[in-house]
C-alpha cells in the first residue's frame, strides 16, 4: 500500500542528472511532538558551544552572533579556547568590536563563559567539544557550532521556528553550512541549501560531501549529523554527551556520534534554509589542524585507541567482538541508546557496518527517508538523563574556572547535585538562590574566594615544582592563561 506523502522540496540527484521530490510520510508512524511552545517566546533561552583551536576568528563570530541575534539577551555562549601565549583572546576581540553599551560595559559579557586551555594539551575536536559541555547550565535549546561563523538577522529566532515546524521533540537540526560569501544569497532563484545523505568508506565511516536541496518548506529528515551545525533541544546534549574518550578522531566523530543520537531517539533533519555560515577560507587561520602535532599528548597511540573504541561502538571490523567488550563500549554512559537499535541504524542508513558496504545505492540515501518508532515513550523534561554525571574531566574544569574567577555557588550546587557528592549545608543553602539573603550570599563569595585562593596557591606549587624538576606540569601549561585572564570583561 503506497504511502500517503506531502512533498516538502527537491533533491538534486546526480544518478538522474535532474531535482526529484522529496516528500514527508503523512501517515504510519509519527515522532513524539513538543509538550509546549516555549520555543516561540522570547524567554526560550539558547547555548551555544564552541570550541575554538587558536582561532583569530573567534571574536568576530561571537560579535556576528550577538549583534544579528532577535533577542541577543537570551543567548549564552560556552567557548573552550585552546591557546598559546601570543594568541588573541576571544573575548577581548570580541569586546573590541561591540564597543560599550549604556552601562560602559561589553554588552552582553556576562552571556558568555570561556574555558581557556593549554593548545598543546589539544586532542582534535571531540575534546574541545566535549570540554564545552561542562559549561551548560539550564538552557532550554542547545546549538554547536565552529568558531569562524557568520549569521543571517534573527538567525536563532529562525532555527528555533523551523525546529518547531518538525513538530517532532528530538528532532536535531543539522547540516554542512555554505561558505560565509553565499550567506542570504539566493543561489539560482530557489535557496539552495546543504544537505547531508551520503557517507564513505575510510579506515572510519564518515560523511560523503553534501548534496542540494531546493524550494524546501519543512525541514527534510536525513541519515547523518554534522558537528559544524547541530541544533535541539539541550536534553539531547546532556543525553548524549560528548564521548571524552576519543582523543585524536577527526574522520568518525560524525556519524559515530549520529549513531548515538539515533539509538537514543532523536532524529536529524536538514534545515529549509541556511541560517549560519562557515568561513572555509584556511588563510584566515593558519592554525586550524595544529592541534594534529600538540605537542603534550602522544597522538599515535590516543588516535588507535580512539579507532578501536569506534569501531567496536560500530561493530565494525577491527573493533573489540568480545560481548564484555562491546558491553563496555555500547553501553557505557557515552555508548549507544535503547530507543532504537543498531540493526534498527544499519536499516535506516542503507548500510552495513559490520560488513563495510551499502544496502542500496548511496543516491537514493538522500531521497525519502522514513521514521523509525521508538521504545517507549519520551520522559518528563526533567527526566532525561543527565550522562554528563559520568564526564571525567569536572574537577579539571572546576579548578580552570575558579582559577579565571568564572565559577559561582550555583555552578558547585549544580556540579555536586550532578555528581552525588555531599553539599555543604551553606551550598544546600544556595539551591533556593532565588530566596538567599544578603548574609547567605557574602558567606557564597567568601567561600568561593578561599576556594579559588587555595587553588590558586596549589597551581602555583604545582607549576613551580615542574619547572625545577623539568617535567610538563599536571595542568598541561593551563596555568599561564588562567591568571592572566580575570571577569575583566564583566
Amino acid at each position: 500500500m503506497a504511502r500517503k506523502q506531502l512533498k516538502i522540496g527537491e533533491v538534486y540527484s546526480i544518478k538522474a542528472g535532474d531535482w526529484v521530490a522529496v516528500h514527508r510520510d503523512l501517515d504510519g508512524p509519527q515522532p513524539f511532538p513538543p509538550p509546549t511552545d516555549s520555543w516561540s517566546t522570547a524567554e526560550a533561552t539558547l547555548w551555544v558551544g564552541i570550541a575554538s583551536y587558536r582561532d583569530p576568528r573567534c571574536g568576530k563570530t561571537l560579535h556576528n552572533m550577538f549583534t544579528k541575534a532577535k533577542h541577543p539577551e537570551r543567548v549564552h555562549v560556552a567557548v573552550v579556547q585552546q591557546m598559546v601565549e601570543g594568541d588573541a583572546d576571544c573575548m577581548d576581540d570580541y569586546c573590541a568590536l561591540a564597543g560599550k553599551d549604556a552601562n560602559g560595559e561589553c554588552p552582553f559579557a556576562k552571556n558568555v563563559r570561556v574555558l581557556r586551555t593549554d593548545a598543546a594539551e589539544a586532542a582534535g575536536p571531540t575534546w574541545g567539544r566535549h570540554l564545552q559541555q561542562y559549561l551548560l547550565r539550564d538552557e532550554e535549546f542547545c546549538l554547536q557550532i565552529d568558531s569562524h561563523m557568520d549569521m543571517i538577522q534573527d538567525w536563532e529566532a529562525g532555527l528555533m521556528a523551523e525546529w518547531a515546524q518538525i513538530n517532532n521533540e528530538h528532532a536535531v537540526l543539522s547540516t554542512y553550512v555554505q561558505d560565509v560569501e553565499d550567506l542570504g544569497v539566493n543561489v539560482g532563484g530557489h535557496f539552495e541549501t546543504s544537505h547531508l545523505c551520503e557517507i564513505l568508506w575510510e579506515e572510519q565511516v564518515r560523511n560523503e560531501g553534501a548534496k542540494a536541496l531546493r524550494l524546501m518548506t519543512q525541514p527534510k529528515l536525513t541519515t547523518t549529523w554534522a558537528a559544524g551545525l547541530s541544533f535541539s533541544k539541550c536534553h539531547s546534549m546532556r543525553a548524549v554527551p560528548y564521548d571524552p574518550y576519543l582523543p585524536q578522531v577527526f574522520d568518525g566523530e560524525e556519524f559515530s556520534y549520529f549513531a548515538r543520537l539515533f539509538t537514543n531517539g532523536y532524529d536529524v533533519y536538514t534545515p529549509t534554509k541556511t541560517y549560519i555560515g562557515h568561513d572555509y577560507n584556511g588563510a584566515n587561520n593558519p592554525n586550524a589542524h595544529g592541534w594534529y602535532v600538540a605537542t603534550g599528548r602522544d597522538r599515535a597511540a590516543e588516535e588507535k585507541m580512539s579507532d578501536m573504541r569506534l569501531w567496536t561502538l560500530l561493530e565494525m571490523p577491527g573493533g573489540d567482538s568480545t560481548p564484555e567488550g562491546r558491553q563496555a563500549v555500547q553501553f557505557g554512559p557515552f555508548g549507544l541508546g535503547t530507543a532504537r537499535t543498531l540493526d534498527q541504524l544499519m536499516d535506516f542508513a542503507m548500510i552495513d557496518l559490520r560488513t563495510k558496504t551499502h544496502k542500496a545505492d548511496p543516491a537514493d540515501m538522500c531521497q525519502d527517508v522514513h521514521y523509525v518508532p521508538c521504545v517507549g515513550t519520551p520522559p518528563e523534561e526533567s527526566e532525561y538523563p543527565d550522562r554528563m554525571a559520568d564526564a571525567p574531566f569536572w574537577d579539571y574544569v572546576r579548578s580552570a574556572l575558579i582559577a579565571q574567577g568564572d565559577w559561582s555557588p550555583r555552578d558547585e550546587v549544580t556540579m555536586l547535585q550532578l555528581l552525588g557528592r555531599p553539599l555543604p549545608q551553606a551550598q544546600a543553602q544556595a539551591r533556593g538562590i532565588v530566596h538567599a539573603e544578603l548574609g547567605t550570599w557574602w558567606w557564597f563569595g567568601f567561600v568561593a574566594l578561599v576556594a579559588a585562593t587555595v587553588a590558586a596557591a596549589k597551581l602555583v606549587v604545582m607549576e613551580a615544582n615542574a619547572a625545577a624538576t623539568g617535567a610538563k606540569s599536571a595542568f598541561g601549561g593551563l596555568l599561564p592563561y588562567v591568571f592572566r585572564r580575570g571577569a575583566k570583561h564583566v
